[in-house]
C-alpha cells in the first residue's frame, strides 16, 4: 500500500540507544515453584461479579488510555494493533528499514505458528494495560485506596470471550458509552474503548497509512471495488451493506457498530433448537475430542495427499468463523486481515482461542512439532524462513531490552508469561490432597467441563438415547459430518464464505435465511494490493493441489431432524438418503452470491463422512470417535448441492469475448500493439517449446523477451539457464537499471509455456504458467507500444522460435467475464 504523502515512520525507532521492549508478561502474583498464577476470566462472568468491580474499572481505563496514547508512540493501541496487518511498518525493530516492511506483516496464520504467533502477541497488549493500571492511572487515586487498587491490577489478567457459551457480544463491549471512577470517588461517563477503537487524533485511518482494500471479483461494472478503511476514524463490526458502500459517508467514517447482528451470527441457527450451545460449540467440541497431532490441530493447512477426515478439524478454522461472524458479510474491520486488530473484539477473541490451545496443551502434553514449511500466507511475514521449527523467531516480540526474541519453544508454557485459565489451575488443593498432584482428577474435571459446555450432540443423545444404541455406559451412535476443502487463495486471496443449508425436507419452499446450517468462512486477503505483492507465495501455492480443510459435525443438527419427524432415524442409509435429497451449498462474498465459475475455481470439495460414537454418560469421560470412514454417496463439489434439484443453476457461459489480437512473434523480430498496452491489460506469450539444456557460449545465455516504447526497454524478462536465473531489467535513455533477479529451478517444468505480464499501475505482476513469478515496480509510465524476442549471437532460445502473442485490455476480460 502506498503510504500517504509525507508518512513518516514513528519517531520512537530511530531514538539512539535502543531499548527493545520486553515481553515478560505480568510476574506480580505468580508463585513460581507451584506454578501458579492469575486466572485469565470469562470477559462476562467476570465482569458480572461485583467482587471484580475495581479490576473492571481499571481494566476499562487502562484500555481507554492506550486508545488515546499517540498512534506514533510504541506502546499505543493503535501501534500493537498494527503489528498484525497495516500500515505495514516495522515495530519495535529499528533495524528494520521501512520499505523493507511495505507490503509484509508480522502475523502468520496457515501453518503451525498460528496459535503460537498470537501468544505473545496477546502478553503484549495484556502487559501494557497492566502497566497503565500500575503508572499511569492508580496514582492518581488517594492514596488509602492505592493498596487496594495495586492488589487487584496485580491479580487481574487479559479477559476471554467464549463465545461458543456466550453467544452474543460481551456486555463490556456492547454499548457506546461506559462509567469510570475519578479521584474525587465519583463516576464520570465516557466512551466505551471496547465497543469500537477510535483514532485519539481524530484523524483518519490513511493519516498512518491504513487503507485500501482491493477485491477484484466486487463490483458490479466488472473492474472490483476498493474497501477503503483509508477515510476512516472509528471502527465498524458487522455493518449492513448500505453502511459499507461509501468510504465517505458519516457512518463509515465513524464507524458502524451493529452488535445485535454479531449476536444472531453466533447463536444457533434454527435447527439447533434455540438451547444453550451455539453455532461454534460443537466445532470446539470436535476440536477437543478428536484425536488429532500438533500440526492438524493448528492450522487449517493440508499438504497434497492428506486426505484423513477425521483429521480436518482444526483451531484455525474456527477462530475464522468467529471473524467472519463479528466483522459480517460487509466488510466490517473483524472480517478483514489487514485490519482486524483495530476492533477491541479481536483480542477478547484470541484469548479465548489461546485457552482452547492450552486446554489441549494439557490434554496431549506430548504433542508438539520438531519442523515445519512456512506454507502461504495472505502477506509476506517479515523475516519468516520457508522452514519453522521450536526455536524460530518469533518477530517482532522480544524477551529482553537487548531484543533477544521469543521462540515457540519459550511461548509453549502460559506460565512463562506469568498467566493461565480457570480449567488449568493445577495447584488447586482438590488436585494435590495428599502431597503430590493427581493429574488424572484434574483431567477428569476438564474433560467434564467440555463435555458441559460444548457437547451439544452428546447431550441430545445421552437425552434420546433411542436414537441410538444402548450400553451399560451411556449410547453409542451414528455420528456424520462434512469436511469442506478449499483452495484458500483462488480468488486473488481474497476472504469468501461457504455456506451449508438443509432443504426442510417437509414440502415447505426452501429459503437461505431459514434452511442455514453452518459456514466455513476463509480469512484470507488479497495477495496483491495496490500492486504491491502482500503475499509471500499465495499464488503459488493457489495453483497448487494444496487446500485449507475444515470440519463440520451435523450430528446436532440431524437429532433435531429426527425430533420434527422430518428424519427417521440415524441410520446409516435414511440419513445418507435424505442429505442427499436436501443438502445443499453456496459460496458468498462479502455478502454477494457467488456463482459456480467461483466455486470450480477454488475447487471446492463437501465430503459427507461417519463414524462411530460413544458418549458415556459419566461426565468426566469424552465422547469416543472412531471408525472415521467417507460416505462416497455425500461427495459434492462446485454444483452446490447432491441434488439436481437443489444444484447451483450453471452460470450462462459468457458471451465469447472477441479474439484477442495475436500474433506469431519469431525470434529476432518485434511486433508492434495494436492498442497501448496501459493499466489492467494483459500480455500472454504462449511458446511450444522449453529447453533448459545447458549451452557452451562465450558470453551471458540469454533468451529475453523486451517490452518497449521507441528504443526503451520499459521491461525485460531474461532467461538465462546457465546461471539458474530470470531476470528483469529496464534499459531507459541507454542506461541499464538495476537487476531483479528469480531462481529459474523447479519453474518451466512441462514441454510448453506460458508468459503472462499484467499492468497494475505501479507495477509488472509476471506469471509463468499462470502461477505468480515476480513484481517489477515501474521505471517509467509510458505504455508499452512494441515486444520484441530475441537471444544473443549464435544462441539456442530457452523458447520456441515463435511465440504466440495474446493481448487482452483487463484481467476480467482474459477470463471471459
Amino acid at each position: 500500500m502506498a503510504s500517504p504523502p509525507g508518512y513518516k515512520l514513528p519517531e520512537y525507532l530511530s531514538k539512539t540507544p535502543y531499548e527493545y521492549y520486553a515481553i515478560t508478561g505480568i510476574q506480580a502474583g505468580v508463585v513460581s515453584d507451584q506454578k501458579k498464577a492469575p486466572i485469565r476470566q470469562e470477559i462476562d462472568e467476570w465482569s458480572a461479579n461485583k467482587a471484580n468491580a475495581d479490576q473492571v474499572d481499571l481494566f476499562v481505563m487502562a484500555w481507554r488510555n492506550l486508545m488515546n496514547t499517540s498512534p506514533r508512540e510504541r506502546g499505543s493501541f493503535f501501534q500493537v494493533a498494527g503489528i498484525h496487518g497495516q500500515p505495514y511498518i516495522p515495530w519495535d525493530e529499528p533495524e528494520l528499514k521501512g520499505e523493507d516492511a511495505q507490503g509484509k506483516g508480522y502475523c502468520t496464520h496457515n501453518n503451525v505458528l498460528f496459535p503460537i504467533w498470537h501468544r505473545p502477541y496477546l502478553v503484549l497488549l495484556e502487559q501494557l494495560l497492566y502497566e497503565s493500571m500500575i503508572n499511569d492511572i492508580i496514582p492518581k487515586f488517594p492514596k488509602e485506596k492505592q493498596a487496594t487498587l495495586k492488589e487487584a491490577a496485580d491479580s487481574w489478567r487479559l479477559p476471554f470471550w467464549d463465545w461458543a457459551v456466550n453467544h452474543r457480544v460481551p456486555t463490556l463491549a456492547k454499548y457506546p458509552t461506559t462509567t469510570i471512577p475519578t479521584p474525587s470517588g465519583k463516576r464520570e461517563r465516557v466512551e466505551n474503548p471496547l465497543y469500537q477503537f477510535k483514532m485519539s487524533t481524530n484523524e483518519p485511518f490513511l493519516s498512518e497509512n491504513v487503507g485500501q482494500v482491493f477485491d477484484p471479483w466486487a463490483g458490479e461494472d466488472g473492474k472490483g471495488t476498493y474497501f477503503n478503511f483509508g477515510p476512516c476514524v472509528a471502527t465498524s463490526r458487522s455493518p449492513d451493506i448500505e453502511d459499507s458502500k461509501d468510504p465517505n459517508s458519516e457512518t463509515w467514517i465513524n464507524g458502524v457498530v451493529n452488535n445485535n447482528q454479531v449476536g444472531i451470527a453466533l447463536k444457533s441457527p434454527q435447527w439447533m433448537g434455540g438451547g444453550k450451545y451455539g453455532a461454534a460449540s460443537e466445532m470446539v467440541y470436535r476440536l477437543l475430542t478428536h484425536p488429532l497431532d500438533y500440526m492438524s490441530f493448528a492450522t487449517t493447512f493440508r499438504p497434497e495427499g492428506t486426505n484423513d477426515i477425521s483429521k480436518d478439524v482444526n483451531l484455525e478454522y474456527i477462530h475464522n468463523n468467529v471473524h467472519g461472524w463479528v466483522g459480517g458479510d460487509y466488510t466490517g474491520h473483524m472480517s478483514e486481515i489487514p485490519v482486524a486488530t483495530f476492533d477491541p473484539l479481536f483480542w477478547l477473541h484470541h484469548c479465548n482461542i489461546d485457552r482452547m490451545w492450552a486446554i489441549w496443551q494439557t490434554l496431549n502434553p506430548d504433542k508438539w512439532f520438531e519442523s515445519a514449511d512456512k506454507n502461504t500466507f495472505f502477506q509476506e511475514a517479515i523475516g519468516l524462513a520457508d522452514t519453522i521449527t521450536p526455536q524460530t523467531k518469533l518477530r517482532p516480540f522480544h524477551s529482553d531490552k537487548k531484543g533477544t526474541c521469543w521462540t515457540p519453544e519459550g511461548a509453549r508454557d502460559t506460565l512463562n508469561f506469568g498467566y493461565t485459565y480457570p480449567e488449568l489451575q493445577t495447584w488447586d488443593s482438590k488436585y494435590n490432597s495428599s502431597g503430590t498432584y493427581n493429574r488424572e482428577l484434574h483431567l477428569a474435571d476438564i474433560r467434564k467441563t467440555i463435555n458441559e459446555k460444548y457437547g451439544a450432540s452428546r447431550t441430545e443423545l445421552l437425552g434420546n438415547p433411542t436414537l441410538g444404541e444402548k450400553t451399560d455406559d451411556g449410547v453409542k451412535s451414528n455420528d456424520f459430518a462434512f469436511s469442506v476443502r478449499y483452495k484458500k487463495y483462488a480468488l486473488d486471496g481474497n476472504p469468501f464464505t461457504i455456506k451449508i443449508y438443509l432443504a426442510p425436507g417437509d414440502g415447505k419452499p426452501r429459503s437461505p435465511e431459514t434452511d442455514y446450517v453452518t459456514e466455513v468462512y476463509n480469512f484470507s486477503s488479497p495477495s496483491i494490493i495496490d500492486g504491491k505483492e502482500i503475499c509471500s507465495n499465495c499464488t503459488t501455492v493457489a495453483a497448487t493441489a494444496s487446500k485449507a480443510t475444515s470440519y463440520l459435525s451435523i450430528t446436532y443438527v440431524l437429532v433435531q431432524c429426527v425430533k420434527r419427524g422430518i428424519l427417521a432415524s440415524l441410520k446409516e442409509d435414511v440419513v445418507t438418503a435424505f442429505l442427499q435429497k436436501n443438502l445443499y451449498w453456496r459460496l458468498y462474498q462479502r455478502g454477494r452470491e457467488l456463482d459456480r465459475f467461483a466455486m470450480e475455481k477454488i475447487e471446492l470439495e463437501v465430503l459427507g463422512s461417519f463414524n462411530s460414537a460413544n458418549h458415556n454418560k459419566n461426565p468426566t469421560f469424552l465422547t469416543g470417535f472412531k471408525g472415521f470412514r467417507d460416505i462416497p454417496a455425500l461427495a459434492g463439489g462446485s454444483d452446490g448441492a447432491l441434488d439436481p434439484k437443489l444444484k447451483q443453476k450453471p452460470t450462462p457461459p459468457p458471451t465469447k469475448p472477441p479474439a484477442p489480437p495475436s500474433a506469431g512473434l519469431r525470434l529476432g523480430t518485434s511486433v508492434n500493439l495494436k492498442q497501448d498496452f496501459v493499466f489492467d491489460s494483459v500480455i500472454i506469450l504462449d511458446s511450444t517449446k522449453v529447453d533448459l539444456n545447458p549451452i557452451i557460449t562465450d558470453t551471458i545465455d540469454n533468451t529475453q523477451v523486451t517490452f518497449k516504447n521507441g528504443n526503451d526497454i520499459l521491461f525485460l524478462v531474461s532467461f538465462r539457464r546457465a546461471e539458474g536465473q530470470i531476470v528483469f531489467n529496464t534499459n531507459l535513455g541507454g542506461k541499464w537499471g538495476a537487476e531483479q533477479r528469480v531462481d529459474l529451478a523447479g519453474r518451466l517444468k512441462k514441454s510448453t509455456t506460458s508468459i503472462m505480464v499484467h499492468d497494475q499501475g505501479e507495477g509488472f505482476e509476471v506469471f509463468l504458467d499462470f502461477v505468480h513469478l515476480a513484481w517489477f515496480q515501474k521505471r517509467d509510465q509510458r505504455p508499452i507500444k512494441t515486444v520484441s524476442y530475441g537471444v544473443n549471437k549464435n544462441q539456442k532460445a530457452v523458447l520456441s522460435d515463435v511465440l504466440k502473442v495474446s493481448v487482452y485490455p483487463s484481467m476480467k476480460k482474459m477470463f471471459g467475464h
